[in-house]
């Protein structure tokens, strides 16, 4: 067992106490995929869900975009009692974000995975927070003594081309389900800024791009 309910009753038992083993499989169940990228869309969409493995059920939640809420720590807990089973493709008729995840007969169930889609409206971009200025567009800089003081990244630009779009959503969900990106800045990824890249960094960019509360530090720039 990993552990007893208090602590010094490894080798015996000086009370009642009801013992519920904990287990799980060697493999893991292969990541969901959706019939549908992420994206812009002028009409609503019809979005299904698939997995290339057999006995194998998939559950999914939908989150809308248009949720407004002042506290993140409320609305960027997703749990899985939040999720449906999969039973019949989705109609998505506003901007929305689904996640979902799979879990296959003998084998733990998948990572999370999401897809993003915008309705009726452009996909946001990163906003420009340049000042006007007549000087020219790059700026002068000071050479510190150390050369590595002087390298950044810009937090959630996973693909390193200097912006924060779907795409890098994208890429983190590719290097999750182990396939190949183009580029991979990893302490990019790591929106949420907890020592790992999670499907919740990708959420977090996912958020960020729908102007939902989230880690407003995503689009600045931050230390290597």
């Amino acid at each position: 067992f990993a552990r007893w309910d208090s602590e010094g009753e490894e080798l015996y038992v000086t009370r009642s106490m009801a013992i519920h083993p904990e287990f799980e499989y060697v493999e893991d169940s292969a990541v969901p995929k959706f019939t549908i990228e992420s994206g812009t869309y002028s009409d609503p969409q019809t979005v299904g869900l698939y997995s290339l493995s057999s006995n194998t059920k998939i559950y999914y939640y939908v989150e809308s975009m248009s949720l407004e809420s002042e506290d993140y720590d409320d609305v960027a807990i997703i749990t899985e009692d939040m999720f449906t089973e999969y039973e019949a493709p989705i109609e998505i008729n506003e901007s929305s974000i689904i996640h979902a995840y799979a879990v296959s007969s003998e084998k733990n169930k998948s990572d999370f995975t999401s897809v993003s889609l915008y309705i009726g409206e452009e996909q946001p971009t990163e906003p420009s927070t340049e000042e006007p200025t007549t000087a020219p567009t790059e700026p002068p800089t000071v050479e510190p003594t150390d050369p590595t003081e002087a390298e950044t990244i810009i937090l959630g630009d996973v693909d390193g081309d200097g912006e924060v779009t779907i795409i890098d959503a994208t890429c983190i969900q590719r290097h999750l389900a182990e396939l190949p990106t183009v580029e991979f800045v990893e302490k990019a990824a790591d929106t949420d800024e907890d020592e790992e890249v999670t499907i919740i960094d990708a959420t977090c960019i996912q958020r960020h791009l729908a102007q939902l509360p989230t880690n407003d530090r995503i689009g600045k720039h931050k230390n290597k």
